[in-house]
């Protein structure tokens, strides 16, 4: 039997931060998902979460896509034994674990324009913060070593995250700095924005582009095969579009997108 592959989002598809179950009183009820920086638990599945990646993992070959780094993933609990895709789609890894060579050798060649760029934008994004007065933080994610890959902010208060609108609408209007420096993101890069979360990512770190390549190269190795995607997010189209199927958590940014849509459709009928 051919196994169908799964390719999966992880944060707030597979499990999710203490913080959002709250109504989840009894922490037996939960197993561990991911550790933290100091290998203490953080992010956890509900039992039907744990079910379903047990039933998954049993009778299907499971890729996760994650905005997860390298170093982040390393401390997922999960026992995963196929390719990864992480780091937003700048890294792939074997089913050893190594970074794809490949993959590595093509992202290097097109990340090579954004160093100067994201440094750049890491230094605007800081003036603006401390401008605007939001409790944030900006960092730039590296992977390959010491290549930067993409620029995120965290919001430090998750009753504020309307800030992060804000930030974001501050940063493109940046023209004549952006001219100066030769930072040109409306042209050069794309925003996500998820919860309290603002990314910057650069057109070549895609989820979509990474899935692509890893794809046609499991059909030239094995022929057809049915792919099945999973994720909560908007950027998680971008992998999900290529599969047969796809599907989302009730909760999160994609289903509330999709729901608001289709209910402001019939309103409108």
């Amino acid at each position: 039997m051919i196994k169908p592959v799964f390719l999966t989002d992880l944060d707030d598809t597979l499990f999710q931060s203490r913080r959002k179950l709250k109504n989840i009183l009894d922490a037996s009820l939960l197993r561990v998902g991911a550790l933290d920086r100091k290998s203490s638990p953080h992010s956890y599945m509900t039992e039907e979460q744990f079910m379903l990646v047990d039933w998954l993992l049993t009778h299907a070959e499971v890729i996760p896509v994650t905005a997860r780094n390298t170093e982040q993933f390393g401390r997922v609990q999960l026992p995963f034994n196929s390719w990864r895709i992480v780091s937003h789609g700048a890294v792939i890894l074997t089913p050893e674990g190594l970074v794809d060579e490949c993959w590595q050798s093509h992202m290097l060649a097109e990340l090579m324009p954004y160093r100067d760029q994201l440094r750049t934008l890491e230094e605007l994004s800081e003036r603006l913060i401390a401008f605007h007065g939001i409790d944030a933080r900006v960092r730039i994610d590296y992977e390959y070593g010491d290549v930067p890959v993409f620029l995120i902010i965290k919001h430090q208060n998750h009753d504020r995250l309307d800030e992060l609108n804000v930030l974001a609408e501050a940063l493109i209007q940046e023209n004549d700095f952006h001219r100066d420096q030769n930072v040109h993101i409306q042209e050069s890069f794309y925003i996500h924005h998820n919860n309290n979360n603002l990314t910057l990512l650069p057109n070549c770190v895609d989820k979509g582009l990474a899935t692509r390549h890893l794809l046609q190269r499991l059909r030239a190795e094995r022929g057809i095969f049915p792919v099945i995607g999973l994720g909560d997010s908007l950027s998680d189209y971008r992998f999900m579009q290529l599969c047969d199927w796809f599907g989302m958590p009730q909760k999160g940014q994609f289903a509330d997108t999709l729901m608001t849509t289709l209910f402001g459709a019939v309103n409108n009928e």
